[in-house]
C-alpha cells in the first residue's frame, strides 16, 4: 500500500499545495494520513478537489484504485493548465493555471 501522506505537498513557504492543481494554501492542515484523504479537511478553492471524497473508494463514482490515479483522472478533462472552478472572488490577481500546475510538478514530480 502506498503511503498517502506523500500528497501533503508543501511549497518553500510551507503552504500545503493541492495535489490535483497545485493551488498554494488549499488546506490549513495536512489533508492525508497514511491511508488516504481525510474528508472535511479541505476543498481546493481553485479546482474544487476534496481529499477523502474525490480519492476515497465508495464516496465518488470517479474514484480510481489509488490517490494518484484519482488525481490523474480528475485532471484528465483539463488541457495543459488548470481551469479556475471556484468562486471568482477567491481567484488571486494575475492567477495562472499553467504556472501553478508546473510549480506543483517541479516540487512534487511524483504527482504528475
Amino acid at each position: 500500500m502506498i503511503d498517502a501522506r506523500q500528497f501533503n505537498i508543501r511549497d518553500r513557504d510551507g503552504r500545503l499545495l493541492c495535489p490535483a492543481c497545485g493551488f498554494p494554501g488549499f488546506a490549513n492542515q495536512e489533508a492525508y494520513d497514511e491511508r488516504g484523504g481525510l474528508i472535511g479537511t479541505a476543498i481546493c478553492p481553485c479546482c474544487l478537489w476534496e481529499p477523502g471524497f474525490d480519492d476515497l473508494r465508495g464516496s465518488s463514482k470517479s474514484v480510481k484504485e489509488t490517490v494518484l490515479a484519482s488525481v490523474r483522472a480528475y485532471r484528465a478533462h483539463w488541457d495543459e493548465e488548470v481551469p479556475w472552478l471556484g468562486r471568482e472572488e477567491n481567484k488571486p490577481v494575475a492567477w495562472n493555471g499553467r504556472t501553478q500546475l508546473a510549480h506543483l510538478f517541479e516540487i512534487a514530480p511524483n504527482v504528475r
